[in-house]
């Protein structure tokens, strides 16, 4: 046991990627490794803290004809790091003008280290906030002209970092789950 499983997801996915990273997980391919879940010694410890704490992962169980109660879980974080990227202020505004965010595309009051999951909250009261942003700022704006200039800024951008312009967005699964 290298960390308490209870503690904060980031935390504990950290220590997962580490722990397979410096060889100690459990090699499934050549590419994908994971380590156990000791979810038995879990509800062992503290009985019914399974279907308390982690309803989706007794009913995802369930569906794989696995029950996590008496058979543990070979694990791998994935999209924890995927959340969030772009930056907003208080009422969902993103540096490009007249674009907001909400949810899982921004970075949102949890900041991009945050559980999967937590933008619903955020879509449903920021979602709300920048939709009247947005509106009482449209009242006061005069038509402009739409372009897409920040692209050929961006693509300058790129060449002069020399960095390349074939990458497409956005990324579903990270380079290390053998995923495309």
């Amino acid at each position: 046991r290298f960390i308490d499983e209870l503690k904060p997801r980031d935390l504990v996915a950290a220590a997962i990627i580490r722990e397979c990273t410096e060889g100690r997980g459990i090699r499934v391919s050549e590419h994908s490794a994971g380590v156990w879940l000791d979810t038995p010694t879990l509800e062992r410890q503290a009985p019914g803290i399974l279907n308390q704490r982690f309803p989706k992962l007794v009913a995802l169980g369930k569906r794989s004809h696995i029950d996590p109660h008496h058979t543990p879980l070979l694990i791998y974080p994935t999209l924890h790091y995927q959340n969030g990227g772009v930056n907003i202020n208080k009422n969902g505004e993103t540096t490009i003008p007249g674009l907001y965010c909400a949810g899982e595309t921004s970075g949102g009051i949890h900041g991009k280290n945050r559980i999967m999951g937590n933008a619903l909250l955020e879509i449903i009261s920021f979602g709300r906030r920048a939709g009247l942003h947005a509106a009482q700022r449209r009242v006061k704006q005069k038509h402009q002209q739409i372009s897409i200039s920040h692209l050929i800024k961006f693509r300058n951008d790129l060449t002069k970092a020399s960095l390349p312009m074939d990458l497409k967005g956005p990324m579903l699964f990270p380079d290390y789950t053998g995923f495309k």
